[in-house]
């Protein structure tokens, strides 16, 4: 595999790389230049049809900044890992082995130490999960859930905490109830289960799960959708020196009649606050509600809701270790990017994301260590699909950058990471001539 430097971009290249864009005078916030790199076919080659209904990719960064990707094709789980210090992929590997096919796009979580956890669906036969360890790469699979035990499992929420603790989130189909039951299975750092928590009853699978650890405990939450447009959080703690669980009761974080709530998202910041933010579409004026709360000192929720009064289309949420966050959308039929961030306990106003062409479509954020907020989204350049960047940072928005453009081809799903050090890590999805591929390019 050649590693070249492509106008500021670090790019592996097998020969399969993509064209890059027509240059340009304009600089980003970070000296990326306007050229775009080849970019890197993370999936089978593309003659070969086993790929060829490749499913959204699942990326997660380790603490030395290496990139997990893993995603679902055929209904089969493979992975991709990039090693940073080395400027490499590793090679693909499948993780399936044994019969355990997917039926849902996978998930993949990642410490700080390097450790990584993967986790699907299975058509029969409830969840799966394969461990990544330094030195040793993927483990074989190994069941969650017994052979024919709630077979109709959705995956809601994978994650790793630092001392290499794991949980693995689903919603099973209640055929008695025609409801969602929805748990949290934790992992013990060796990879063994240790409890399956029992968090909530629901109509609606959706789910967002947290995990945070402790020299004494494990903390875990899952904010869930209720019915009648209510949110709540389920919490629990696993105690490690009387090894005893403690869950407790679910709790109401937003019970408004009015309007459509969707895209749950929670997260621990640094400080072992626990972040729990979803999006409320009103039915009366079309406005966007965000909704944001979290734990103070005094393990009390506290609310920052803003009216953004913009109808929104797709959207993301990125929340940084200092506790800040930033909330980007697109208005709806794709006439601008948008985004707020909060700080100091609120959200600022809408503010459209400077220089963000029309129509704009899948965006996706991250917040880095410096608190910069990098943006892709994906927006034609002369009647043909492309992946644009900015970054914004104190003195202001970058001007856009092409981040990938194509000929042909469609993209989707595209996903963005912020790795520890200076830089970010871009996946996503390729259509080009009903051939699906996930790609990757890896600025410095």
């Amino acid at each position: 595999m050649a590693i070249r430097r492509w106008q500021g971009w670090v790019v592996a290249a097998l020969g399969l790389a993509v064209a890059a864009c027509g240059g340009g005078a304009g600089t980003g916030g970070d000296g990326t230049h306007c050229a775009a790199p080849p970019a890197e076919r993370l999936s089978h080659p593309e003659e070969d049809t086993a790929h060829r209904d490749a499913g959204a990719p699942s990326v997660a960064v380790d603490g030395a900044g290496n990139v997990l990707v893993v995603f679902g094709a055929g209904g089969e789980v493979w992975a991709r890992r990039y090693v940073l210090a080395e400027a490499r992929w590793e090679p693909l590997v499948r993780l399936d082995v044994g019969g355990l096919r997917a039926w849902t796009h996978p998930l993949v979580a990642a410490d700080a130490s390097g450790h990584a956890l993967a986790a699907w669906a299975t058509p029969a036969q409830g969840l799966a999960v394969a461990h990544f360890r330094p030195g040793t790469g993927w483990q074989a699979p190994q069941f969650l859930l017994n052979e024919g035990e709630l077979p109709d499992t959705r995956l809601t929420g994978v994650a790793l905490d630092a001392g290499g603790h794991a949980a693995v989130a689903f919603a099973a189909f209640n055929t008695l109830s025609a409801r969602f039951d929805h748990f949290v299975q934790l992992l013990r750092p060796d990879g063994d289960p240790r409890a399956e928590l029992p968090m909530g009853t629901s109509a609606n699978p959706e789910a967002a799960l947290a995990l945070h650890g402790s020299e004494e405990r494990l903390d875990v939450a899952l904010v869930w959708l209720g019915s009648v447009g209510r949110t709540l959080v389920t919490r629990g703690s696993w105690w490690f020196p009387r090894d005893s669980m403690v869950i407790q009761d679910a709790e109401v974080l937003q019970a408004e009649l009015d309007g459509d709530v969707r895209g749950p998202r929670a997260a621990y910041d640094g400080t072992g606050r626990l972040h729990a933010a979803w999006a409320r579409q009103l039915v009366s004026s079309d406005a966007l509600i965000l909704e944001h709360q979290w734990t103070g000192p005094d393990g009390r929720w506290q609310s920052a809701p803003v009216r953004l009064g913009v109808l929104a289309g797709r959207d993301d949420w990125a929340l940084a270790t200092d506790g800040s966050a930033s909330f980007v959308w697109v208005e709806d039929g794709g006439a601008r990017l948008w985004a707020s961030t909060l700080t100091d306990g609120g959200w600022s106003a809408a503010e459209p994301v400077a220089g963000s062409p029309a129509p704009a479509r899948t965006p996706t954020a991250a917040l880095d260590a410096r608190g910069a907020l990098r943006v892709v989204w994906s927006a034609p350049v002369q009647g043909m699909p492309a992946l644009h960047r900015t970054v914004r940072e104190a003195e202001g928005w970058s001007t856009p950058t092409v981040a990938h453009a194509g000929t042909d081809e469609a993209h989707t799903t595209p996903v963005l990471r912020a790795l520890p050090a200076r830089g970010e890590a871009l996946v996503w999805l390729r259509q080009r001539g009903g051939v699906h591929a996930v790609l990757g390019a890896l600025p410095p």
